[in-house]
């Protein structure tokens, strides 16, 4: 975890042992929390066969933190694959859902650093391919 000089007055809380990451191969689709980390994300996305997240596969960091500055490597990031955000509202906790052009994907920036949410939960379109072509 990176802090920015000062400090962070209130609470931090650290989820990747808890978090969840289902891969879907017959939608194509990779479900993750957001404490899951990127790099756990790409790899359940090349067991299941599922192409389009190898680029993330040495960025360190969780899904969440990813998603929120559309996190990229390689020509390819984050805005490429996602397709559905869900957040929680800081000002009331409340659920928000981000989906489609809602996402205002920009370089290193998303509609959610705007917004004043927690991601909590992300999901990601991919292709599928053969699991060792991936990994290659």
């Amino acid at each position: 975890m990176i802090i920015r000089d000062g400090g962070i007055s209130g609470l931090v809380l650290i989820l990747t042992k808890m978090a969840t990451i289902v891969a879907n191969k017959d939608e194509a689709t990779v479900t993750a929390d957001a404490g899951a980390r990127i790099i756990d994300t790409s790899e359940a996305a090349c067991e299941a066969g599922l192409s389009g997240l190898e680029f993330a596969a040495g960025i360190p960091g969780s899904v969440g933190g990813a998603v929120f500055m559309n996190a990229g490597a390689y020509g390819r990031e984050l805005a490429q694959v996602v397709t559905r955000v869900e957040t929680i509202a800081l000002s009331d906790g409340k659920p928000l859902v981000f989906e489609g052009d809602a996402l205002g994907f920009a370089y290193r920036h998303s509609a959610m650093m705007d917004a004043g949410v927690i991601v909590t939960q992300v999901i990601m379109r991919l292709t599928p391919s053969d699991p060792e072509r991936i990994a290659a």
